[in-house]
């Protein structure tokens, strides 16, 4: 009776490997496509953090301006002697 029980042991042993490989296969699969999706991340956040250092320096450079040109504003009062403009 044992014999007639090795061949089928025999094919739920190699059913059992080859469900093994495709499980270590679709794993792999998982694997390499969590690691493009982190890098997919990791890229975003660098070109985000680069976009807002970029606006920081527009704000900073914007404010710079804004500030020269109040303080033109004011000379050019401050020789006509008018009164400021307020809004």
């Amino acid at each position: 009776m044992s014999a007639d029980l090795k061949p089928w042991a025999l094919a739920q042993g190699v059913g059992s490997f080859f469900s093994i490989l495709i499980s270590e296969f679709q794993l792999d699969q998982k694997e390499a496509e969590l690691k493009k999706l982190m890098e997919e991340v990791e890229n975003k956040s660098k070109k985000l953090a680069s976009n807002e250092m970029e606006m920081e320096s527009y704000k900073r450079t914007t404010e710079e301006r804004i500030f020269k040109l109040e303080a033109k504003v004011k000379e050019l009062e401050s020789k006509t002697g008018e009164l400021p403009i307020t809004s």
